[in-house]
């Protein structure tokens, strides 16, 4: 009998690709049927995922709609599985050394997460290609690249460590090193703050690029910008990220 994993996957954009790649990468190991439970949250991530993403080979999708952040209202269908895992569960063991997959064989599995929390070798990011909707827009920017181009992730608002562990300054710092040692090099910029941008094309003028974006991260046009800006960042040869970001780590 074969096994069918459903994947929850939770947060924002880099969360759930890490959360949907793990899955993807055990239900290949164990030889599972995959479900994606996808949620679109005006409070986190406003999109379905066909908005975002292009269908995934042999994978399923279904989307659904909420208001909640809590993960543990999200209850449907949580009755039809044999084995339930929440995140704490995947997030302090990890299926690479705490599961041994013959338990999982002809068992209904449902995993909610917001990190890795499986791989074998390197996670395939290469599973997630961007929807028609969003791929010209992709295109038109990055057709722009060249081989001096580096991209930055500046991660601000919400995400206190990255704010404070990579400051502005810190930035600043490594980008003018890279324009002492090449004085042709330009720079990306994928931020989620306005006024940071701004202050970036302030202090380096026409070596920044950037795209012109909803900063709202409730908005459906602001979510779709969001995962257009992702796969642009991906593109760029060189990439400097923001301190413990799904979404730098993700674009890497």
């Amino acid at each position: 009998m074969t096994s069918k994993i459903t994947i929850r996957p939770l947060l924002g954009i880099g969360n759930r690709l890490f959360a949907i790649a793990s899955a993807k990468a055990f239900a290949d190991k164990i030889g599972a049927k995959l479900e994606i439970f996808w949620y679109r949250n005006p409070k986190i991530l406003n999109a379905r995922f066909e908005e975002l993403f292009h269908e995934i080979d042999n994978v399923v999708v279904t989307n659904f709609d909420t208001k909640s952040k809590d993960h543990k209202k999200l209850s449907v269908n949580d009755a039809n599985f044999d084995i339930i895992l929440e995140p704490e569960d995947l997030l302090y063991k990890s299926l690479n050394n705490c599961y041994d997959p013959k338990i999982y064989i002809g068992k209904s599995l449902l995993f909610k997460s917001y990190s890795m929390f499986y791989k074998e070798g390197d996670l395939n990011f290469s599973i997630f290609k961007p929807s028609h909707q969003i791929e010209e827009r992709i295109s038109e920017i990055t057709d722009e690249f060249d081989d001096n181009t580096i991209g930055l992730h500046v991660r601000r608002t919400d995400k206190k460590k990255s704010i404070i562990h990579s400051p502005n300054d810190t930035f600043f710092d490594i980008m003018n090193k890279h324009i002492d040692n090449n004085n042709d090099v330009n720079f990306y910029l994928a931020t989620d703050c306005n006024k940071t941008e701004r202050f970036f094309i302030e202090k380096y003028g026409e070596r920044i690029k950037t795209m012109n974006k909803d900063f709202s991260r409730s908005s459906n046009t602001g979510t779709i910008d969001a995962a257009v800006e992702l796969f642009v960042l991906s593109k760029a040869p060189k990439i400097i990220g923001s301190y413990k970001s799904s979404y730098s780590a993700c674009a890497a």
